[in-house]
């Protein structure tokens, strides 16, 4: 019962942003998984190789990542330079 508390006064202390972070991961996550399956089935079946395929299902992932690492690079709050 306490270790529930615990976790709960953890999970309150958290930033909205936090907690809303977690999901967008968790969205990204699944969209590159999901993007993968379908790009993948629609190479092969339109005729590509298993490498042509395979390379071609890359596509969702790197999609993720980019849009992951310009959202993170918005998010970080950069020093002020003295004199400026």
């Amino acid at each position: 019962m306490a270790e529930q508390s615990a976790a709960r006064d953890v999970a309150d202390a958290r930033p909205a942003s936090a907690r809303s972070g977690i999901w967008f991961v968790m969205v990204l996550t699944a969209f590159e998984i999901g993007a993968s399956i379908a790009i993948f089935q629609y190479a092969e079946g339109h005729g590509a190789s298993d490498i042509g395929a395979y390379l071609w299902a890359c596509a969702a992932p790197l999609i993720g990542a980019v849009v992951y690492f310009r959202l993170a690079r918005q998010s970080v709050v950069r020093p002020a330079r003295p004199g400026r």
